[in-house]
């Protein structure tokens, strides 16, 4: 998989086995979202092993992907043994790999509120393209960007000094004040003169700020630096998950496993007639994980009420 570094450019750290005895020293600074392409076809230590010893070492911000020529059904399989995110097909076209995995990057960025007056909206870099793929907003008052937040479940918010009402810092302390959007990840647009303004800006509860020019910024650098700030999709708990087919057979095992990815594998690869029971030990993640799946219907479980039982 040399080539495959080749065709990223310098936007990704992709990560290949023959670095495997490196590999928690090299994603724990690598100061960059990390995608860890897996490839099983490779002789040696399999994809899941590697996995697996990441997994124990506990390094944060890396995304799992098998990647494999091997048939999408025993795939997924193999994505619900070790524990990955996902998987991506092989090809050996390079444009084409680097459109896949730039797809799966921006799929991990959660959603993205821009708020901007008219002049930072101008001066946001890329915002042709921000505009196709995240929320651009400019801002009215302090109470219709918190409904806004509230009720669009808003996570990384994208704000600027030119903001209709007032300076940011108090639209930022009342984000941070506010239950339903303290959670809220912010990225500053710092406009000329502000650059000074750092630290209280920073106080105020933004979590990095950009510095002027924007000219000079590349969308590409904007996407890093909202993957540095943005907290990760998906989430990772153990989870006790029986497939059960027409004809009663089932199997269940507990692990700490991607959600959305063995929802994602359940929906798309499962026949209709297998039903799919997840148990989730803390009811606080329930709604998230609803808002991942499609569902029929959700129900407590009645051997545990702080468990849900999706089927």
């Amino acid at each position: 998989m040399a080539w495959a570094q080749e065709a990223l450019g310098s936007d990704f750290l992709v990560l290949t086995t023959s670095a495997v005895t490196t590999l928690p020293r090299l994603l724990a600074y690598s100061g960059r979202p990390t995608l860890l392409l897996v490839d099983m076809e490779m002789p040696g230590l399999s994809g899941a092993d590697i996995v697996a010893r990441l997994q124990t070492a506990r390094v944060p911000e890396t995304w799992f992907y098998l990647y494999s020529a091997q048939a999408e059904n025993q795939l997924r399989v193999k994505v619900l043994e070790c524990g990955a995110d996902g998987f991506i097909p092989k090809t050996d076209n390079a444009k084409e790999f680097r459109a896949l995995v730039r797809g799966l990057f921006v799929r991990h960025l959660r959603r993205v509120l821009v708020l901007a007056g008219s002049e930072a909206a101008r001066m946001v870099p890329g915002r042709d393209a921000l505009e196709e793929m995240f929320e651009v907003v400019v801002a009215r008052s302090m109470e219709a960007v918190l409904f806004y937040l509230r009720s669009r479940s808003v996570h990384v918010v994208i704000g600027s000094g030119v903001l209709t009402d007032g300076r940011a810092e108090a639209l930022y302390r009342a984000i941070r004040k506010t239950p339903d959007t303290r959670r809220v990840s912010i990225l500053h647009l710092a406009l000329p003169g502000e650059e000074r303004e750092e630290d209280a800006i920073k106080a105020a509860g933004a979590n990095d700020v950009l510095s002027a020019p924007f000219a000079a910024a590349s969308f590409r650098d904007l996407l890093l630096k909202l993957a540095n700030v943005a907290p990760r999709r998906d989430v990772r708990v153990p989870l006790q998950a029986t497939l059960s087919d027409a004809s009663g057979t089932s199997r269940g095992a507990t692990r700490n496993i991607s959600v959305s990815g063995l929802l994602a594998a359940f929906h798309t690869h499962i026949a209709p007639q297998t039903e799919l029971v997840i148990t989730v030990p803390l009811p606080g993640l329930a709604q998230k994980i609803l808002t991942t799946a499609v569902v029929v219907r959700a129900q407590p479980s009645p051997a545990d009420p702080h468990a849900f039982g999706l089927r």
